[in-house]
Order: structure tokens, then sequence, then C-alpha cells
């Protein structure tokens, strides 16, 4: 199921147990990373993730709560539970959705994700090998190292709420950096370089 359309039922669903409005976010990715030091891959990890937050209010009462269970059944019980707790919440008189006419009415393209680049783990240790390797190059007096990194990450997140709004968009990063250590006359200087950008290019 898509994540826009597990957004929309689940809030169907809690309409359908008692709650006045609500709101959920699902966000979902991975991610990568990769340590080298003096050449030899000291650590990868390699995750996934996905989580739902959902927000129940029942009159100016609400309740709060998460899963990473995206089985219609834990879902369907986690959306009941909720509910339940909202309404044995003490009011809050300012609780609420905001105004439906304070929501965005156009949603822009904000070019946050790069899609055009699927890297293979071997690939991304070679640029945190290569990184390291640079800065080494430098400068005699670089004899040390405390590694070079890549990591990057893709994510989706989806917001849908009881007033009909939905809105979605996809993110990505990437980074890159290096400690290079130098010694000079018995003394010794640690530094480093690090980049970040959305895209890898």
């Amino acid at each position: 199921m898509q994540l826009i359309d597990l957004a929309t039922e689940t809030l169907q669903y809690a309409r359908q147990c008692g709650a006045d409005a609500g709101d959920v976010i699902i966000a979902t990715g991975e991610s990568f990373s990769a340590s080298v030091r003096l050449g030899a891959v000291e650590k990868v990890l390699n995750s996934q993730e996905k989580r739902m937050g959902l927000r129940f209010f029942t009159g100016k009462s609400s309740a709060i709560t998460s899963t990473a269970n995206f089985s219609r059944e834990a879902i369907h019980t986690l959306v009941q539970e909720t509910v339940a707790l909202a309404k044995a919440t003490a009011e809050d008189e300012f609780a609420g959705l905001p105004m439906a006419e304070e929501l965005a009415q156009g949603l822009p393209d904000l070019d946050l994700a790069d899609t055009s680049v699927a890297l293979t783990p071997e690939s991304k240790i070679a640029l945190a090998r290569e990184a390291e390797a640079a800065a080494l190059q430098v400068d005699a007096r670089i004899t040390n190292s405390e590694g070079g990194d890549f990591s990057n990450s893709s994510r989706e997140i989806v917001y849908a709420n009881t007033l009909g709004f939905v809105g979605q968009y996809n993110t990505t990063s990437y980074s890159l950096s290096a400690v290079p250590v130098a010694s000079h006359n018995g003394a010794m200087q640690r530094d480093y370089w690090h980049s970040s950008h959305r895209k890898l290019h």
C-alpha cells in the first residue's frame, strides 16, 4: 500500500472509532555509512526505518502514539487505543488542528532528493577511502589518520489530517569526511574536512 493511502485509511478508521479530528505522519527510509582507517574498512552500517505517528482528538482532549508495525491489524489496534487514550485525557483548550484555511493549498517541488544515482556499497566504501587518501597526500607531515567516512540516506515523509490535507516529499543526503593527523618536531595536530549535500553531484 502506498504511504498516502495508508495515512488516509488510518484517519478514516480513527473517525469510525470516535475521533473528532486527528493527523498522521509516516516516515520511511534507509541509511548507509562506511568508515575506513588507513585504507582498511573499520565499520559498515546499513539500516532501514519506518515509523508512523498518530495524534487524535476527542473534543479538546488528545493522545499521541507511534508504531513501526504497519500491518493493518496492528494499526487498527493502535488507533483504537489512541482514541481511548484521548477520551481519558484531560481537556486542553488549546488542543486541536490548525484552521483549514491556514493549511498549504499548493505543494511546490523543493527538489530535495537525488534519484539520479544508485551507488553500490563497494563504491561508497571506495569514496571513503578516496577522501582519506586525498587528505594523506596533502603534506608529508600528515602521517596518520582517524579515518575517512561516507554516509547517505533517503527518506519519504507523508503527513495527512482529517481536514483533508495530504502532503508528501522525498529527501536524500550524502556526506563525506576525512580526519588526518599530522606530526612535526614531536608535536601532533588533528584536523578534519567534511562535506554534506542533498545531492551527490
